[in-house]
């Protein structure tokens, strides 16, 4: 048996993928936010070419008056806090399936009832019925 050793022939090295300004704003209330909490907490500041221009207790229109003063253009927005955010993950629900025994969805002519709830980042969008 031969030991046969694969090398390298040449090395790529390819250049870091430019950041979007969104992203760079985003970094820079990462970078700032130890020296905001002393000052902005529980404030939202608004982030722009990686300084903060302005701080509100109202994220909404904290945004309005930012855009309304520099226009629109990639800000951030975060708000001044120690706490980690909250991530919520939209998903879906069926409801009617996988009931117990005793509590099957009712039988119509054309089929089984359903009952689809819609679940996003603010609770029920929407329901879809098929009904009789």
């Amino acid at each position: 048996m031969s030991d046969n050793a694969t090398q390298a022939i040449f090395e790529v090295t390819l250049p870091a993928p430019e950041l979007s300004k969104g992203e760079r704003e985003y970094r820079a209330f990462l970078r700032l936010l130890p020296e905001l909490l002393p000052n902005y907490r529980g404030r939202h500041v608004a982030i722009h070419e990686g300084a903060v221009i302005d701080s509100d207790v109202n994220d909404i229109a904290l945004i309005h008056r930012v855009h309304d003063r520099i226009g629109y253009v990639p800000i951030h927005v975060g708000l001044v806090t120690d706490r980690p955010a909250v991530v919520r993950i939209p998903h879906y629900r069926e409801y009617g399936r996988g009931k117990m025994p005793d509590q099957q969805c009712p039988i119509s002519p054309i089929g089984p009832i359903s009952r689809i709830g819609l679940m996003g980042p603010m609770g029920l969008m929407g329901q879809i019925e098929k009904l009789p």
